[in-house]
């Protein structure tokens, strides 16, 4: 009886030593559990570290635009900040940033080349002529995501149906001396505006010499940032293959065209505001300015005029479009951040930045704010050169300095 019992209690206590492991596999589990997802969360959170972005030169449009598609991509905290305009950006700055968004040029060149390289993958939204705006001591280190364009804006029906709108070089000379002749202003342009002058003179370079003609220019001027320096540096010839053409060339077109009547003789003076009311008056045939300002007047300002990119000599066999970009450059490899950068190239994103901005979106697949901005992109993608920036930021990373310079043009026009 006695060693039943015993075995009774012995058994007894198997049992209670049995529920007692399992309470204890349970607590260990759990244990196991929590601290598993504490980890996990750890690793989330050093993943989705604070995103620092830094806007350079751009209008607050954009940045305001930029900044919502940001958000609505990240679902981490992040820091915004717009940098001076007026100061110089250097690479060691700019590296504390995660993503950085500014125009494409000498800046930007200089800026992405410590840069990390972004997939191949990002591009392919792209066309073909486009692509190489992003390439930086051949890799791809800045990605475009919107267009702004200097383009003409012809008053409509100024030539009659078979100039009103000149597409090349001699067409647009017939329009000049001819079909608006009876206008106050034929051609006009804000050269108030440093960037504008400035633009307007790189534009008529390119229209003469071509893609290579404009970058030989540019590449001058970026290494001795002076007018009087460059000002008889032959950076191409005309079509004919024989007539040297420099700055001073360029320039002593524009004095022509000035004395002749063609253009305002103190066009390098006027404003922005003198731009919007000689087409409210309809008294200048043809306007030179950026998308972006031409998206500040009023409709009925800019209704009666028909837009068009800068005619050029199709003689010159390769062209390039005068069309700034808003790009991107990115400091760091973080995987969260790369899904950000793919979701601002995506259509969805593309399409939103173009209705907000009004520019033109650099997806080809992207619905486009309207018609010009659509045909921006399109220009874009069909010159053989594709889209370059503006002489003013592919020349210069000082405004000081492109200030200076656009001072002597004003002086030399002047005379």
């Amino acid at each position: 009886m006695d060693k039943i019992c015993y075995n009774f209690n012995m058994i007894k206590g198997k049992r209670h030593v049995s529920k007692k492991n399992k309470t204890l596999t349970k607590e260990r589990r759990l244990c196991l559990i929590i601290v598993s997802a504490v980890l996990v969360l750890i690793i989330i959170m050093r993943n989705r570290k604070i995103l620092d972005v830094a806007y350079y030169r751009l209008p607050p449009l954009v940045t305001d635009s930029l900044t919502d598609q940001i958000k609505k991509s990240y679902s981490g905290k992040i820091h915004f900040k717009v940098l001076p305009a007026d100061v110089p950006l250097k690479s060691k700055k700019a590296k504390k940033y995660d993503l950085l968004f500014t125009w494409n040029g000498a800046g930007a060149e200089m800026l992405a080349a410590e840069a990390v390289e972004l997939p191949a993958s990002l591009y392919g939204q792209i066309p073909d002529s486009e692509r190489r705006l992003g390439i930086v001591e051949g890799k791809n280190r800045m990605l475009p995501l919107l267009y702004d364009h200097y383009e003409l804006s012809f008053l409509k029906g100024t030539g009659g149906k078979k100039h009103a709108v000149p597409e090349d070089w001699n067409s647009f000379a017939v329009f000049l001396q001819e079909d608006a002749a009876g206008i106050q202003i034929p051609l006009f342009a804000a050269g108030a505006d440093n960037r504008t002058l400035l633009a307007f003179v790189g534009v008529l370079a390119e229209s003469l010499t071509g893609a290579d003609g404009y970058e030989r220019l540019v590449e001058f001027v970026r290494k001795n940032p002076s007018a009087e320096t460059v000002m008889d540096e032959q950076f191409g010839k005309l079509s004919d293959g024989k007539t040297p053409v420099t700055l001073r060339t360029v320039l002593d077109l524009i004095v022509s065209w000035q004395k002749s009547g063609i253009m305002h003789q103190t066009w390098f003076n006027g404003s922005e505001t003198d731009v919007a009311s000689f087409m409210k008056d309809k008294a200048a045939a043809a306007v030179f300015m950026p998308l972006s300002v031409h998206r500040t007047l009023q409709l009925r300002t800019v209704y009666p005029y028909e837009t068009s990119h800068f005619p050029v000599d199709e003689a010159v066999p390769e062209h390039a479009l005068i069309a700034p970009a808003v790009v991107l450059v990115c400091y760091n490899k973080k995987q969260s951040f790369a899904d950000t950068i793919r979701f601002l190239i995506s259509v969805q994103a593309q399409e939103a930045l173009s209705n907000l901005t009004q520019l033109a979106p650099a997806s080809s697949r992207a619905g486009a704010y309207d018609r010009q901005a659509d045909d921006v992109r399109f220009w874009a993608a069909a010159y053989t050169d594709g889209p370059v920036s503006d002489f003013m930021n592919a020349a210069f990373t000082s405004d000081m300095q492109a200030g200076k310079f656009a001072d002597d043009i004003r002086k030399y026009l002047g005379k």
